[in-house]
């Protein structure tokens, strides 16, 4: 067995985990960070993270896969800048993700004015 054939595998199994429950956070994210890392298919694991986040916004760990998702493609991938827009657009009171984006507006973009504002709001968010 390959290890192609663990990935495929790997595939089957939440393809159809997701299939059974769609508004399963953690399988979904799984499943996002598969397609990410093993098919560098960012387009579709940028979709399934947010259908994970919009599924439980409160699973920390759904919400960090995603940013270091983001984070790991974020020099790479000329779309970074569009999936960091819309998932704010969807989630604007993920403190983690306001995190992120101004570091990605400060780190990779230079734009350190903008990323202050996001990190103020960042900081502004009550988390329990």
């Amino acid at each position: 067995e390959t290890e192609r054939d663990n990935y495929e595998l790997a595939e089957l199994y939440y393809k159809q985990a997701v299939a059974v429950d769609p508004t399963h956070a953690y399988n979904l994210a799984s499943y996002a960070r598969l397609l990410a890392y093993t098919q560098h298919d960012n387009g579709a694991a940028d979709e399934c993270f947010r259908r994970a986040i919009a599924a439980d916004p409160s699973d920390a760990a759904v919400t960090d896969f995603y940013v270091d998702f983001l984070q790991s493609i974020r020099e790479t991938d000329q779309n970074t800048h569009t999936y960091f827009k819309e998932a704010l657009a969807e989630f604007p009171q993920c403190a983690p993700l306001l995190q992120a984006y101004g570091e990605y507006l400060e780190q990779v973009l230079g734009d350190t004015t903008e990323a202050k504002r996001y990190y103020k709001l960042a900081s502004e968010i009550v988390t329990l």
